[in-house]
């Protein structure tokens, strides 16, 4: 008897779940639930306007954003961030408080797991993946830099926030990014554009301070490790960079460069070091770099 009184609660429970998995198909208000989040992203993001192409109802109960689109104009130029597809599950049983985050931005996918805290008005993002993002298409969008920037990056870690102040939380991850370069501002022993086999920095910040704690770079012309932080400012590349640490160029590079070859050598006595010492400071727009312990 008891075993059928626990079916039969079960099969209601289904038919319960089944109903309104099909009521929010057929009668999912898309068009004004699809402005209710434009309006809601750009009041968390201040500054900012969101535009979605199109939400969707998937069953049982996920919601998928379509070509979301938040831009900013920052000293007379217009920055962007494009999501091609976002789908967010709420977690059982807790709904409205755990999500299931997932999609594709920049040719790359991302997930994460999102608790929200309406009482401590604070959310913490856990489990977050990002992998194969496209830098060149991203900083094409982002349209502040000034340089020219390729590869795929990877991100894995963690962030807590409150809604108050969204960008000014704590977190720690890594990122990874491979097959690329960056542009120089300054060439660096002859070079405007240092190519890149990987760069992987251990990360960690606290609110508006961003620290590097390890870094390392491998490239066929360079190697380099480094550590540092970036205090955060609004917009990015107005941040305050110092990073210091040694640059290894190979035997490859010094064998085709002769005239560098000769001041790395004399650098290498002045310092007294087996790798070059650097530092880097500035600005992330207009940042510096020196040969310097």
């Amino acid at each position: 008897m008891a075993g059928f009184i626990r079916l039969r609660t079960l099969l209601y429970l289904f038919y319960a779940v089944a109903l309104t998995a099909a009521l929010l198909y057929l009668r999912f208000p898309a068009e004004k639930f699809r402005v209710f989040c434009e309006n809601k992203i750009e009041s968390f993001l201040a500054g900012s306007d969101c535009h979605i192409e199109r939400i969707s109802y998937r069953l049982p109960f996920s919601v998928v954003f379509t070509n979301l689109q938040i831009v900013r104009e920052a000293e007379g130029k217009r920055s962007a961030l494009r999501v091609d597809r976002l789908a967010v599950t709420p977690a059982f049983p807790v709904f409205f408080k755990s999500f299931r985050v997932s999609g594709e931005m920049y040719r790359g996918k991302f997930s994460m797991q999102v608790a929200v805290d309406s009482r401590g008005e604070n959310f913490t993002l856990s489990e977050v993946s990002l992998a194969g993002m496209n830098m060149e298409e991203w900083a094409g969008d982002f349209n502040l830099l000034d340089r020219k920037v390729s590869g795929k990056a990877s991100v894995t870690g963690s962030y807590q926030a409150t809604f108050g102040a969204p960008l000014q939380g704590t977190g720690k991850g890594e990122l990874n990014a491979e097959d690329g370069s960056f542009e120089l501002l300054q060439p660096i022993l002859s070079l405007n554009n240092l190519p890149f086999d990987r760069i992987r920095v251990d990360l960690a910040q606290e609110k508006e301070m961003l620290k590097f704690v390890k870094g390392e770079m491998s490239g066929k012309e360079m190697g380099a490790e480094f550590t540092g932080e970036m205090r955060l400012a609004t917009p990015l590349p107005n941040s305050i960079v110092i990073l210091s640490g040694q640059l290894s160029p190979r035997e490859s590079f010094l064998a085709a460069h002769p005239g560098e070859k000769r001041l790395v050598e004399q650098l290498l006595r002045r310092y007294k070091t087996p790798a070059l010492p650097f530092k880097v400071g500035g600005t992330v727009r207009r940042p510096t770099f020196r040969f310097s312990l």
